[in-house]
């Protein structure tokens, strides 16, 4: 019988938006206010999911939105490249 081994998952954009979100202070009806896609802001509903991990490929627009309204950078948001933005403490892995 093959024995499994279990790595730790690197963090994902669920954990680093609540993370982001967390560390600036904002509830999630605030951030759904403040993100814009398109001009118009992202439901409240689309935030708690993405952070559920009921959507875990949220379109690109959506992530744009969301980094701006965070003041973090899209790809460390989307891919979590590069370090974690001044402010914040890593998500955990």
């Amino acid at each position: 019988m093959r024995r499994m081994t279990t790595s730790k998952k690197a963090p994902d954009v669920a954990e680093r938006l609540k993370a982001a979100r967390e560390g600036r202070g904002l509830t999630v009806a605030e951030l759904a206010r403040r993100a814009r896609v398109e001009g118009e802001p992202i439901s409240r509903q689309a935030v708690m999911k993405i952070e559920a991990r009921d959507v875990t490929n949220p379109g690109v627009l959506t992530v744009a939105g969301l980094a701006e309204a965070l003041d973090v950078p899209v790809a460390w948001l989307a891919y979590g490249v590069g370090p974690t933005p001044a402010g914040l403490t890593a998500a955990k892995a």
